[in-house]
């Protein structure tokens, strides 16, 4: 039996258009530490609630409306660089709740508005 090779014309295929992702840091956060390590995200009012550490407050709630001047510390529930460790971030009817520890045990907590 014998086999025979037969050759092709090579041919030119169009690519397919793509869009390529890009992806940047918003705002550094914790410019002294290593990360920091935003996690528990949920969204209010058309901002981006989460957890995050920088080493003047600790683990703290944040904010962001996709801008870095409008990536802001909520507030420091456990003063200086304790942390209140805000986990559990759910949006109920345009308020949000979380857990967090003051420094004096665990509780439920909530917010409605930002600082200014």
């Amino acid at each position: 039996m014998q086999y025979r090779k037969t050759r092709r014309a090579a041919s030119i295929e169009p690519l397919e258009d793509r869009t390529l992702l890009s992806v940047s840091l918003l705002k550094d956060i914790n410019t002294i530490g290593v990360g920091s390590n935003p996690a528990s995200f949920a969204t209010l009012n058309g901002n981006l609630l989460f957890s995050a550490t920088d080493a003047a407050h600790g683990r703290e709630l944040w904010r962001s409306d996709g801008t870095a001047a409008g990536t802001q510390l909520m507030g420091d529930l456990n003063p200086g660089s304790a942390s209140s460790n805000p986990q559990a971030l759910t949006n109920i009817g345009g308020t949000a709740y979380f857990a967090a520890d003051p420094g004096n045990g665990m509780g439920i907590w909530k917010t409605a508005l930002f600082p200014g």
